[in-house]
């Protein structure tokens, strides 16, 4: 799955009139026009995220990116990813963390402080979070102080698809979905 089935999925969604929002935005819920939210956790590449907010940006819709402080095959804190941050909110994504609960755990204090400081003194990001590989406390659960991709608000099983495990079972779902304008969904993809 590369960048020409990438500008497929927003051609797809445009043309059935989603409009695509960010996680850290209010959500008009008396919208018209169904909605999506395009979500990349970043476990891999940091440079193809950037290619994929690049094109998103091309084509006038927001995307929603999340950064692992742990990952196995990036440096979250090197200046060639902090820059990618920056260029990516400088196209106007939402950013994020992607959060490992196995490493930070899933109290609501520690993971704020831990986005303040990320955000204070590396590079700003936003109050938003998305959580590597999720167990059943975290589906559903809503925060005060940042917004949950897996919380209430954006997440349901009948309107979530994921490439995740590198599987394209997710797109002749997400195609069925996008022409019954099902909303909102949440679409996962990792660069």
């Amino acid at each position: 799955f590369g960048t020409e089935g990438f500008e497929e999925i927003i051609r797809r969604a445009l043309e059935e009139g989603f409009s695509f929002i960010r996680f850290d935005q209010p959500v008009n819920e008396n919208s018209a026009e169904p909605q999506i939210y395009l979500r990349h956790d970043v476990d891999i590449s940091p440079r193809m995220a950037v290619s994929l907010g690049e094109i998103a940006a091309r084509k006038s819709v927001a995307s929603n990116f999340f950064f692992q402080l742990n990952a196995e095959t990036y440096t979250l804190l090197s200046d060639e990813t902090l820059e990618y941050i920056k260029r990516l909110r400088d196209f106007g994504h939402c950013v994020g963390l992607h959060i490992d609960s196995r490493l930070i755990g899933t109290d609501e204090e520690l993971i704020k402080r831990t986005l303040d400081w990320f955000s204070c003194c590396c590079t700003p990001i936003d109050p938003v979070v998305s959580f590597h590989r999720p167990d059943h406390t975290i589906l559903g659960r809503t925060y005060e102080g940042f917004a949950n991709a897996y919380g209430s608000r954006f997440f349901h099983p009948n309107r979530y698809a994921s490439d995740s495990r590198r599987s394209l079972d997710f797109w002749p779902k997400l195609q069925a979905w996008l022409s019954q304008k099902r909303s909102p969904l949440q679409l996962l993809l990792h660069p």
